[in-house]
């Protein structure tokens, strides 16, 4: 089995914020075992455990007693915007892409009425 450096799992943690050390999510083990299933590779990693986290949050059920609403179903929403985030990022090779351009100033014609008119005045 592949194990992760500690450094691996810190990142691991935070990527999917799983950061609170009292109740994690995952177990160095559990993390472990999804390393091993990607091939030793971390974005893939990430992804397995982020889609684990969507099938465990769609049991979530939304509820109200009284005035007082929860709407669980926003974790299932929240991962799966995420997830698809981490594709996107993994899928371009975690390459931004760098537009380099130049901002130019036009002057801003001066009119006495607007451009809609222009064909049926007459200019002087």
């Amino acid at each position: 089995m592949a194990e992760m450096t500690a450094d691996q799992l810190s990142d691991f943690r935070k990527d999917i914020g799983d950061e609170d050390a009292d109740n994690y999510v995952f177990t160095e083990t559990e993390i472990n075992r999804l390393f091993t299933r990607a091939d030793s590779d971390y974005d893939r990693t990430v992804i397995l455990a982020l889609e684990q986290l969507i099938t465990n949050a769609a049991k979530f059920a939304d509820y109200t007693v009284g005035q007082t609403t929860e709407r669980r179903s926003q974790v299932f929403d929240q991962l799966v915007r995420t997830l698809d985030i981490k594709r996107q990022s993994t899928a371009a090779g975690d390459q931004a892409t760098v537009f380099m351009g130049q901002m130019e100033s036009y002057p801003v014609k001066s009119r006495d009425v607007p451009s809609e008119y222009e064909d049926t005045l007459e200019w002087t």
